[in-house]
């Protein structure tokens, strides 16, 4: 009669002690990654700009850009003296290139119908000290 096989006695190993270490571990590099990957895509969206209903104050038909102006009813935290900057009024210049788009309520349109006096939707990001559109929607009058 050939030889049994004996059973194989394992040993208790501490895998619970051991997937913890390793858990942990992993858990920090996990948290870390992600914390790494959304402060990039927040800092990376930071600098897409919308005003809505804005009224256009100028245009420059040479340069293809143009001005807005609104007012600011946010309130300051800081004061100067007795100077707070509740209803200051704001003013931007933006540069549109051949990327811009432009759309009249919600057809296309086109740079032509950027007039003075038309209020409009702006989406635009910053390049160096210029904001350029990239979308410009002029909407009509409520």
């Amino acid at each position: 009669m050939p030889p049994q096989p004996q059973a194989l006695k394992l040993r208790r190993f501490p895998v619970r002690r051991l997937f913890k270490n390793i858990s942990h571990v992993s858990m920090r590099n996990l948290a870390t990654v992600a914390l790494l990957l959304f402060g990039s895509m927040t800092v990376a969206r930071s600098d897409v700009l919308t005003y809505t209903a804005v009224p256009v104050t100028g245009v420059n038909q040479k340069a293809h850009s143009f001005s807005v102006r609104w007012m600011d009813h946010a309130k300051s935290t800081h004061t100067h003296g007795t100077q707070n900057y509740e209803g200051a009024s704001r003013e931007i210049t933006f540069k549109t290139n051949t990327k811009t788009t432009y759309w009249v309520d919600s057809s296309k349109g086109s740079w032509a119908n950027v007039t003075k006096g038309a209020r409009v939707n702006v989406t635009a990001h910053s390049e160096g000290s210029d904001q350029m559109a990239d979308k410009v929607q002029i909407v009509s009058s409520p």
